[in-house]
């Protein structure tokens, strides 16, 4: 009996132990892992109810903006409706919205315009992006004398050949009577103006990402008055681009100042036109965006200083739509002869003529300080001379070193002026003959009575012999003299000489 009294009280003991001691680790972690689900999906929940509040609160105001847009449209003029209403910018902000209207016509089966479509787009970003849209038919009677209908059609186009309708094109109409138009094509590629004045009109389309072809309408269209015309049917394709890169041959920094350009019968999308597209290159490259299909020439402009490693490219072709192409042109810095012209006195000459000739041959005069300035593009060994009238020639012979500028000074002598006074009954020819008896000026005297003159303009020489006669063995006395540069010698002649 006291036995199992005994076993009783040990296991009330442990029991009771047991239950003294608490929860095991593994039933903490367990209690917390239950507690984080609970709490988690709370959250949640109360996250999604939040974000959805703001969404829908978001939704609600976004139909006032769009419900206000529509009342603003009620309330226009008929004919400003797509015409100067909605005005710029569209889209446009109103806090962080943003609103979007368009303006198109409904039409009969005929095709005729009959009233005004006024589609509002309202959207936002946050909490998350979402948007509305409210569209309303307006009627009225237009204002427009003698209008008509008119209706571009966009299609895209493949290299294959093949087209099919392109919606979301804004196509802008301008015609000669009244405002310009903005539509946005339909799934039909379909853009439908109404009630535009009759006489002739312009169209040019647009869409990110793609070039229009307008080339087909050089002329501007005619519209007619009272009709429902053909649609004009212009392609789209997926625009292409093309870039010139510049490097410099040393690996030096490409110089500011180049431009390129492209011209083609294809080169703008402004409608009726095809001017020459001119980018100005920053960071060494020049982009061209929003190229059709077409064969372009090429164009490229350099700053003074430098040239062309190799000749660029003439012609750009672009074959197929969505094409994507560069080339590379690499630039040297050229050489340069700074050549400085002065006379024997130490003025400078303007006007004098400088040559090089060597591997690159180049001509220039000076300036009004004496100095013509001569960029060359290969190295090597060059002649530099300098002339000019009533001066002695002048030359030097160099060697010029890639990628540098060369100083040079040329000394023109001036021509001295001999005067003859002679003293003959009438005028007659007078030779100047040198110091070897070659003959190197003639003239024939002026002036009546006697003396009689004539002056000749000469190099600086110690000897000059004057005659009347020629050869010299048949004169049968002298006169000389010695001419100085910038000086003037008189010597006498007679008819004996």
């Amino acid at each position: 009996m006291r036995e199992t009294c005994r076993r009783e009280a040990e296991v009330s003991y442990r029991l009771s132990a047991r239950d003294e001691a608490g929860f095991t680790l593994a039933e903490y972690v367990a209690a917390i892992a239950i507690f984080l689900v609970v709490v988690v999906a709370a959250m949640s929940v109360v996250i999604y109810a939040s974000t959805s509040n703001a969404a829908a609160a978001r939704r609600e105001a976004a139909l006032n903006l769009a419900g206000r847009q529509i009342e603003v449209a009620r309330n226009q003029p008929y004919d400003n409706l797509g015409v100067s209403w909605p005005g710029t910018p569209n889209p446009r902000l109103e806090g962080d919205y943003t609103v979007e209207t368009l303006v198109s016509w409904a039409r009969n089966k005929e095709g005729r315009a009959t009233s005004r479509l006024v589609h509002v787009i309202v959207s936002w970003d946050t909490p998350r992006p979402g948007k509305v849209e409210l569209q309303t038919q307006i009627f009225g009677l237009s204002n427009v004398p003698n209008s008509g209908d008119v209706m571009v059609r966009v299609v895209e186009g493949f290299a294959d050949g093949s087209t099919k309708p392109l919606p979301g094109v804004y196509v802008e109409l301008t015609p000669s009577f009244g405002g310009a138009q903005k539509v946005l094509t339909e799934s039909t590629g379909d853009a439908f103006f109404g009630h535009v004045g009759a006489g002739v009109y312009n169209f040019v389309a647009t869409k990110s990402g793609y070039a229009i072809d307008h080339s087909g309408y050089g002329t501007s269209p005619t519209i007619i008055a009272g009709t429902a015309p053909p649609p004009l049917i212009v392609t789209a394709y997926k625009e292409s681009t093309y870039q010139f890169d510049f490097e410099m041959e040393d690996g030096s920094a490409v110089p500011a100042g180049i431009s390129a350009t492209l011209t083609g019968n294809k080169i703008t999308q402004t409608g009726v036109s095809s001017t020459p597209k001119t980018v100005t290159v920053a960071d060494g490259k020049a982009s061209f965006n929003a190229l059709l299909p077409d064969n372009y020439s090429v164009g490229i402009n350099l700053p003074a200083g430098y040239s062309f490693q190799e000749s660029p490219p003439t012609n750009v072709a672009i074959s197929t739509p969505d094409t994507h192409t560069s080339a590379t042109i690499t630039l040297v810095r050229d050489m340069t002869f700074v050549v400085t012209v002065t006379n024997d006195a130490g003025q400078p000459i303007p006007a004098a003529n400088v040559q090089i000739y060597g591997p690159v041959s180049r001509s220039e005069q000076t300036d009004s300080a004496g100095v013509a300035v001569i960029p060359v593009t290969t190295a090597g060994e060059y002649t530099i001379t300098a002339t000019k009238a009533d001066h002695v020639e002048a030359s030097t012979t160099m060697v010029v070193v890639k990628g540098t500028d060369m100083d040079v000074s040329l000394v023109l002598e001036r021509y001295g002026t001999l005067s003859c006074s002679y003293t003959g009954t009438s005028n007659t020819t007078l030779y100047v003959y040198d110091a070897d008896g070659d003959v190197v000026t003639s003239g024939m005297t002026t002036g009546n009575g006697s003396p009689r003159s004539a002056s000749f303009s000469l190099p600086a020489a110690d000897y000059y012999y004057v005659s009347t006669k020629t050869p010299l063995n048949m004169a049968t006395a002298a006169e000389t003299g010695a001419v100085t540069p910038g000086q003037t010698t008189s010597v006498n002649v007679t008819s004996s000489n």
